[in-house]
């Protein structure tokens, strides 16, 4: 009697149906994945770094802004879209008249397809003084009267194909503390 070598004809066509069904089912959990994923990490560097803004105001003794920056270098003065990225700049009071605000850090957005917007829309400056306290400002020095919070919404495209909250609320209380809430995407 011969020992069997191989797989039958049948035996490999169950072997493909069973991966066919297992890629089927994967495929779509593996992107949802992918985007939840993508989405945190958006809110996280945003987090990361106006606690980093924050502190940097109270450690330095002054004010720090961060606002909505393309290069790296300015300010985008009527940016509330922040898809591009963001810096945190201060002004060195000791310095000579008419220094300009030396930059602490650039936040690059290098996720395509992740929106980032602060609210109120008519300011596009978010300022924190030496105290950790947090304002709005459309020109860098005129405050505008925070609402409750300063808010920021972040989420990434395609998050509307999941069905969990994805879209991430920041809110900033104008003494500087931030919360985070999920909420559906938009």
């Amino acid at each position: 009697m011969r020992a069997q070598q191989g797989f039958s004809l049948v035996e490999l066509m169950v072997a493909l149906a069973v991966l066919v069904i297992l890629v089927t089912v994967a495929i779509p959990s593996f992107n949802s994945t992918i985007l939840r994923m993508r989405g945190s990490a958006v809110a996280d560097k945003l987090i990361s770094s106006l606690n980093l803004a924050r502190s940097e105001a109270i450690s330095r003794n002054t004010r720090v802004t961060v606002c909505a920056s393309s290069d790296g270098v300015d300010c985008d003065n009527s940016a509330s879209n922040w898809n591009s990225g963001w810096i945190a700049t201060w002004q060195d009071l000791e310095a000579a008249v008419g220094s300009q605000n030396k930059v602490i850090k650039f936040w690059r957005l290098s996720n395509q397809g992740a929106t980032i917007n602060l609210t109120p829309v008519n300011s596009h400056k978010l300022i924190y003084r030496a105290n950790g306290e947090a304002f709005l400002s459309a020109n860098g020095s005129t405050e505008v009267s925070p609402p409750v919070a300063i808010g920021f919404n972040t989420q990434v495209d395609r998050c509307e194909e999941l069905t969990q909250d994805q879209r991430r609320v920041i809110s900033i209380a104008p003494f500087g503390a931030l919360t985070i809430v999920r909420a559906l995407c938009q």
